[in-house]
């Protein structure tokens, strides 16, 4: 397959879902709304495969795969608390430095690929991230500033060796919304059993608390 397929598809089955409204609760927690996320969506397979050449270096930028997902981040970070986003920051440079980490060992080490680079890394973001926060909002600016970042200084070691390159190329597009289909999957089945959770308790307590006698009463 393809270089960039995975990311197209995965957009587009994102955009139907949202459409259909299966991701109002997931949106909900990060502080978007349909509109934005399906205009955004739509930004996202309109500048796949536009890049932006830098003169001063031998570098081309895809506006699909770092400048969007750095503004989506921008817009994320007004609905994160005062309070919280030093730790954000710092958890993002962690999985910067371990994404860039873990591409050059695989690069130069093929044989640490036990499934496909496409799912591999993902995972261990996903990993990552639920272990150091349990904040959706938190979680979705972790990953949209550690991906293109670290894309960014994976493809910047490589200059001088290669003759053409490119920031946030369709493979990286690739791991990026693999990621990013990864984390709505585990959202919404977690917040769907929260609400599960949530309605048993409601019903089961107070009939828990209604059979059992007080100590008194004994």
């Amino acid at each position: 397959m393809n270089e960039g397929i995975i990311a197209l598809i995965l957009q587009w089955s994102i955009l139907c879902l949202v459409w259909m409204g299966a991701l109002d609760r997931t949106l909900h927690h990060v502080k978007l709304s349909r509109r934005s996320t399906l205009a955004g969506l739509a930004a996202f397979m309109l500048c796949s495969f536009a890049d932006w050449r830098l003169y001063f270096l031998s570098v081309e930028i895809n506006l699909s795969g770092t400048v969007l997902p750095l503004l989506l981040a921008g817009r994320v970070w007004r609905s994160i608390g005062r309070a919280n986003r030093a730790y954000v920051l710092a958890a993002a440079a962690l999985c910067l430095a371990l994404l860039f980490f873990v591409r050059k060992v695989l690069f130069m080490d093929p044989v640490l690929l036990l499934i496909d680079e496409w799912l591999l890394v993902p995972g261990l973001l996903m990993l990552i991230m639920l272990l150091l926060t349990r904040h959706q909002a938190d979680q979705l600016l972790i990953m949209l500033l550690a991906f293109p970042l670290s894309d960014a200084l994976y493809t910047l070691s490589f200059l001088g060796y290669a003759t053409e390159l490119v920031i946030g190329a369709p493979a990286a597009q690739d791991l990026l919304w693999c990621s990013f289909a990864m984390w709505v999957c585990i959202t919404s089945v977690w917040l769907a059993s929260r609400s599960r959770l949530t309605t048993v308790a409601f019903f089961q307590v107070p009939w828990f608390r209604w059979r059992t006698k007080p100590p008194s009463e004994r």
